[in-house]
């Protein structure tokens, strides 16, 4: 959703890889993910981190354009 509002233009969008960049002890892990936008390879950090009895929280930082 995110990628759609920053280039609503494009209609051809796939993630073409993620890698683990971080993780930490307590269920904190960081990723890249990597967007394919028409073509052009876009960058997106995923924050997650594990709450018990409430699941794992997402959040996406360092939005590529």
């Amino acid at each position: 959703m995110i990628d759609t509002a920053l280039a609503s233009d494009c209609r051809s969008r796939r993630v073409v890889d993620t890698k683990v960049t971080k993780k930490t002890v307590g269920g904190k892990w960081s990723e890249q993910w990597i967007v394919s936008r028409c073509g052009k390879k876009v960058p997106y950090t995923i924050d997650f981190i594990t709450v018990p009895g409430r699941g794992t929280m997402i959040s996406v930082s360092g939005i590529g354009k």
